[in-house]
């Protein structure tokens, strides 16, 4: 099950985590972890919010993640979607996440250029919806530029998930619905529910 998460390798990791603690108490403090990361060359930071008390099962997450080559995003996808980035570069990466047990919606935004993506051969017709993608994919979304997209996702938290992957599976979520158009974006979904 992990495998179709996709994985990343995180290195220079530093936080601060604040409301950990194993005192009793009626009310007890959220759990605040501020961290930052390198994600390759890219820069990568996370501010994380749950309530530690058994009732409220709320998790807030923002991610924000700078100057990241764009097929750093294909260890994201290819084993779900079978998308792979063949070049562009990730300018900005800003990710609001709201969810709690169930699921999780938040916003995505993306600031790219020089972007091109290509279809695994898993793919039905790949070679067509690689042409297709990169035809009708903008190959910049940069903000103030006309067509500008925001990514919106609503994800449901699988059973096993942790707040690490649940966070995982949204911000890649997001991103595809930035980056693909509805319409292969759902053919790649139905394609996946049939494996």
């Amino acid at each position: 099950p992990g495998a179709d998460y996709g994985s990343i390798a995180f290195t220079d990791i530093a936080g601060q985590l604040t409301g950990l603690s194993n005192e009793p108490r009626p009310e007890p403090p959220d759990l605040h972890l501020v961290g930052t990361a390198r994600v390759g060359r890219a820069n990568a930071r996370l501010d994380l919010r749950m309530p530690m008390h058994r009732d409220h099962t709320s998790v807030t997450a923002h991610v924000l993640l700078t100057g990241f080559p764009a097929n750093g995003m294909n260890r994201m996808t290819d084993d779900l979607l079978h998308v792979e980035a063949t070049s562009g570069m990730l300018h900005r990466v800003e990710m609001r996440m709201h969810g709690d047990e169930h699921r999780a919606t938040g916003t995505l935004d993306m600031h790219y250029q020089d972007l091109h993506l290509e279809l695994g051969p898993q793919i039905k017709h790949a070679k067509v919806f690689s042409f297709v993608a990169n035809t009708v994919v903008r190959t910049a979304n940069m903000p103030g530029t006309k067509g500008y997209r925001q990514g919106h996702f609503q994800v449901d938290r699988p059973v096993d998930a942790g707040v690490f992957k649940y966070i995982w599976i949204s911000l890649r979520e997001g991103m595809m619905d930035v980056v693909l158009p509805p319409a292969l974006l759902k053919q790649m979904k139905k394609q996946k529910g049939k494996r």
